[in-house]
């Protein structure tokens, strides 16, 4: 079977930076690479960007105990002139477990719009079965407490109520197409993919991960962002040509 879908027509244009920290080398709280990409961000002031996109894990401290955190990323916010969708990847303070969260951060603080990654990745995010397979985590990588699942896809709002209503996905989700229509069904008019890709280094994944960008917009009629921390991060057009 096929079908056949009108061309995408253009609906104006929206500026977005993404920042890419690359490989930040010492810790394992995530506060260096959180102070590069403060750093990258500031960068941003006067360039007239709408929105700024960080890579998953890109804030390994729940914002909710935070103080701290959430007033450095206000101010950024208040600095560029621009919302921040930062990923939180840190255990909840309102609710128990881990979650991979993307979360919209305004000149106040956190807006409220937060999604929680809802598509694990099997062993690096949750082990199968881990009453059986458990043994997994002694011999590799595999993690060592399961992650928790978000419920729901949310459509987020850029700048204000009626502002451009963005679709977060979290790395391993651009690979299904389901969730990127789903996101478009519900309003969304512009796809955000938050990837890390870091265990993959000098392979040809990156680059495939981030080709998946092109695929998930041109299906769609979507733009979409790939911001990662660190190999390639990209922007594909509505019918999934190269555009950053």
């Amino acid at each position: 079977t096929w079908a056949w879908a009108p061309p995408p027509t253009p609906a104006g244009t929206v500026r977005i930076a993404v920042v890419q920290p690359g490989v930040i080398d010492g810790g394992t709280d995530g506060r260096r690479r959180f102070d590069r990409e403060e750093a990258l961000t500031r960068r941003l002031a006067g360039r007239g960007v709408e929105l700024v996109v960080w890579g998953e894990s890109s804030v390994g401290q729940d914002l909710g105990t935070r103080p701290d955190l959430r007033a450095r990323l206000a101010a950024l916010s208040r600095t560029v002139g621009a919302e921040l969708l930062v990923n939180v990847d840190a255990r909840r303070a309102d609710q128990p477990g881990i979650f991979k969260s993307s979360v919209l951060v305004g000149p106040d603080g956190p807006t409220g719009d937060r999604y929680d990654k809802m598509r694990l990745v099997p062993f690096g995010e949750y082990v199968p079965a881990r009453s059986v397979l458990g043994w997994a985590t002694s011999v590799g990588r595999a993690a060592g407490e399961d992650r928790r699942r978000g419920e729901r896809p949310v459509v987020m709002r850029i700048g204000s109520a009626d502002g451009l209503p963005a679709g977060p996905l979290v790395c391993f989700e651009s690979a299904f197409p389901d969730m990127s229509r789903h996101l478009v069904r519900e309003g969304a008019r512009i796809l955000v993919a938050q990837s890390s890709t870091s265990t993959f280094q000098h392979s040809w994944a990156p680059e495939q991960h981030a080709s998946l960008a092109a695929l998930r917009a041109a299906e769609t009629g979507r733009p979409m962002v790939h911001a990662t921390l660190t190999g390639m991060s990209a922007v594909a057009g509505p019918r999934g040509e190269p555009v950053g």
